[in-house]
């Protein structure tokens, strides 16, 4: 085989290597897509899960004591937002995808009835029961609760 032969395989070798790693990595970079996109998709599906626990919409061990070890996050969180920002802040609110069979809610809702309500309503349009917010975690609670169910703080009477 002459040196022209030899080095023209050798070219050839080097040139499918070349397109062996090209080819891993697009596939690298479409898995590090497909791995953020599923990502941002279990944090969304976290938190309307914990959005549905706290409106009582579901009941689990494991997301109540998910929700009681988040609530002194978020609180802690909305002080620092607040002193940051001078304006104290509404709690964020749940985020449904159309088509999951959740209903969608924006903000809080009545423990009792499960309508939308304001943060600032002392009663529940839908059903008149007496509301309050928890003061651990900014939850709507039944004025009647004697602790929070998302955070366990002990609640006025």
């Amino acid at each position: 085989m002459g040196l022209f032969d030899q080095l023209k395989k050798e070219a050839k070798d080097l040139a499918g290597k070349a397109s062996q790693a090209a080819t891993r990595a697009q596939i690298g970079l479409e898995i590090d897509a497909l791995q953020q996109r599923m990502d941002q998709m279990l944090i969304k599906a976290g938190r309307i899960a914990v959005q549905l626990q706290r409106s009582r919409r579901i009941a689990d061990s494991s997301l109540n004591e998910l929700s009681k070890d988040l609530a002194p996050l978020e609180s802690r969180l909305a002080a620092l937002r607040a002193e940051r920002d001078g304006a104290p802040l509404a709690p964020p609110a749940a985020v449904v995808p159309s088509g999951s069979g959740i209903p969608a809610r924006q903000g809080p809702v009545c423990p009792n009835c499960k309508q939308a309500v304001e943060m600032e309503h002392v009663f529940c349009r839908n059903c008149g029961e007496k509301l309050s917010a928890c003061a651990g975690c900014g939850i709507i609670v039944l004025a009647t609760d004697k602790t929070c169910p998302a955070c366990g703080s002990q609640l006025p009477q």
